[in-house]
């Protein structure tokens, strides 16, 4: 069984979030009417992929808990190798749809995206050439964030939040195994992850005033460590301690009525406002983050027999492939646009078709692709409960 399975409904706000950012940039690019002048749309893609680290950070953290607390250990090697199975076969189909598929299909829509876009980085000067077979070498090795860093714009571009959480897995149990005093450590992990990429940024920006050449390599360091997003997963892994050893002050603090309100008022009203620089505010989102989803884990057992709560949780099955397939699927619809001729697209048309697109894969990719390779997963279970993350 799923842990938290109305949480499945948060993953597919969050992936529908980065879908509608990503078709109003991509229409944008191929010239077709968008609102992507909007800052609220601008960034929405970037704080939702920041809602599914937390959203990692949370659920990875007390289910190790769980299983430390229950086996006194944690199997790392079988825990490795759910991951595995959960993560790298649509991964790697990603990468092969974009890279092979797409790069050779006769597809008119797609050369006018890619040519006239940067994919909001625009302003980001390379600082490293790299070669084709370079690119290709980073992203086999699920290190796709590291060309990010680089200044390396590629596609699939999204796919570098894959490489984040992978590198996080790698040495997310370990820490959990030797720790003892865990709210100490992950607030030490995040201070530490923060004043690291403080002191980053704030000699990048000296340098960059002073242009001094070294510039450049503080520009590399502040993105990599920005595109890490170790303070999201750590602010997750906060609010999994708190829950799981039932951290009463602070869960009924956030569980409040008034709070419950006041959590998803906000965020609403920051994202409205396109609120956002490149200082600590991605942990501001985080921490409202965390709080909504401990309400929803909360209250969420309340409504959990609504139909509407039950549809999204079923879309919210298939978010992990909403999210890798989505660009793919709306460059097929503007193609299918294109080559039935209508120009005139309005909103509903766009959305129509690109959803049904993006679901319809997704439905397929999980039910044919990935269900059958989480089966294998059963084998590696060392734990009462199994999560299903994206």
């Amino acid at each position: 069984m799923n842990a938290f399975p109305m949480l499945n409904t948060l993953r597919f706000i969050a992936a529908t979030g980065v879908l509608i950012q990503h078709a109003e940039e991509i229409k944008f690019h191929a010239g077709l009417n968008n609102i992507y002048h909007f800052n609220g749309i601008k960034i929405l893609g970037g704080i939702c992929v920041s809602a599914f680290f937390v959203l990692s950070g949370f659920l990875i953290t007390f289910l190790l808990l769980r299983e430390k607390s229950n086996n006194n250990t944690i199997q790392i090697r079988s825990f490795y190798i759910r991951r595995i199975l959960r993560i790298w076969p649509l991964y790697f189909i990603t990468i092969f749809l974009y890279k092979i598929i797409l790069a050779h299909l006769p597809i008119e829509s797609r050369d006018l995206i890619f040519t006239n876009s940067n994919f909001a980085f625009g302003a980001l000067s390379p600082i490293l050439e790299i070669s084709g077979t370079g690119e290709w070498i980073f992203l086999l090795l699920l290190l796709p964030q590291v060309l990010l860093a680089l200044g390396k714009v590629f596609y699939p571009l999204h796919v570098w939040s894959i490489g984040v959480e992978e590198a996080f897995y790698l040495f997310w149990p370990w820490v959990l195994l030797k720790c003892r005093q865990y709210r100490k450590t992950f607030l030490l992990i995040l201070l530490g992850y923060l004043l690291l990429y403080f002191l980053s940024f704030s000699i990048w920006i000296y340098l960059l005033k002073t242009e001094h050449s070294s510039a450049k390599y503080f520009q590399g360091s502040t993105f990599f460590l920005y595109c890490q997003r170790i303070s999201c997963m750590a602010i997750g892994a906060i609010g999994a301690e708190a829950l799981f050893f039932n951290r009463n002050k602070w869960l009924e603090l956030i569980r409040h009525p008034l709070t419950s309100v006041a959590v998803p008022a906000i965020l609403l009203l920051l994202l409205y406002k396109g609120f956002f620089f490149p200082v600590f505010i991605t942990e501001i989102y985080c921490i409202l983050f965390i709080a909504l989803i401990l309400q929803v884990i909360h209250w969420g057992e309340k409504i959990i027999s609504n139909p509407v709560y039950k549809l999204a949780e079923e879309f919210g099955k298939v978010s992990f492939g909403i999210y890798m397939y989505h660009p793919f699927c709306i460059i097929l619809a503007i193609e299918a646009f294109s080559l039935s001729g209508i120009s005139d697209i309005s909103w509903w048309q766009f959305y129509s078709l690109s959803c049904f697109i993006t679901f319809g894969i997704s439905y397929l990719s999980f039910h044919y692709i990935e269900s059958p390779i989480l089966q294998l997963k059963t084998y590696f279970e060392t734990s009462r409960v199994s999560v299903h993350t994206s």
